[in-house]
């Protein structure tokens, strides 16, 4: 880890205005919700250097400079197929799965029902975070998954979303333009899950960086849009475990924070 890093957290943090704490996004002022701190979001390039740091589409720094470097599919190109179909996962798996799902429901719905929390917006407005998060005014949102593979988003008023990648590829004209030029009409979504090989991954360096930069809480990214696992999941074969990198990225993480 390079210690400019640290530096551009710390840098970011300090180039906030006084008031970042009644901060706002464009979801946020729809729905009347005040932000009391700020939480920076990486990864969405390929490398932590190429990241844009965004709290929900609030800019904190704008890295206009694009990787040296963009992955390109390769010349051989075979589209992605899954080990079981739709029809034979049905067929193996669907009954047991809603059996447990169902029976699970139900344990959840009993737990529930003797606990001290409702459904209701009286019952969350007596919850209160605990002290530390109060005063925790800097936290990490790690957006990375196969988004981080393309790496690509137009510009949207300034701002850049890239783990939209797997969506925009298909209804918005200049991604779809983008992605038909660097990775083919034929290249589907899924098609980069063997792309997605994180074999620099290193929870245990990530989550240091993350201290030493004074972050006193991590959003990880457990499942994406696309709804692929990170860990090893019982309720879904679509997993990181199974598919693309072939290993736990959410225990490690969890485990070294």
């Amino acid at each position: 880890m390079k210690t400019n890093q640290i530096a551009d957290l710390r840098n970011a943090l300090a180039a906030l205005p006084a008031d970042y704490g009644r901060l706002f996004t464009s979801h946020a002022k729809a729905h009347g919700a005040v932000f009391d701190r700020v939480t920076l979001d990486l990864g969405d390039g390929v490398d932590f250097d190429g990241a844009d740091f965004v709290n929900a589409g609030f800019i904190v720094a704008d890295r206009d400079a694009a990787p040296t470097t963009r992955p390109q599919a390769v010349a051989d190109f075979k589209p992605f197929v899954y080990e079981l179909s739709a029809e034979r996962l049905a067929e193996q798996f669907s009954g047991d799965q809603m059996k447990r799902a169902e029976a699970e429901l139900r344990e959840i719905r009993a737990v529930h029902e003797k606990g001290p929390w409702k459904p209701t917006w009286e019952s969350l407005d007596r919850h209160q975070a605990p002290a530390w998060f109060q005063d925790a005014k800097l936290g990490v949102m790690l957006n990375w998954g196969m988004h981080s593979v393309p790496a690509w988003d137009k510009k949207r008023g300034g701002a850049m979303y890239p783990d939209a990648y797997g969506c925009a590829m298909y209804v918005d004209e200049v991604v779809r333009a983008h992605h038909v030029q660097h990775w083919g009409a034929d290249f589907q979504w899924d098609d980069f899950i063997p792309l997605f090989k994180a074999e620099s991954y290193d929870p245990d360096a990530r989550v240091n960086l993350f201290k030493e930069a004074g972050a006193r809480y991590l959003i990880p990214m457990s499942k994406h849009h696309d709804g692929v696992a990170w860990w090893d999941s019982q309720w879904t074969k679509r997993n990181f475990v199974q598919l693309g990198p072939k290993k736990d990225l959410l225990t490690p993480l969890m485990a070294a924070a």
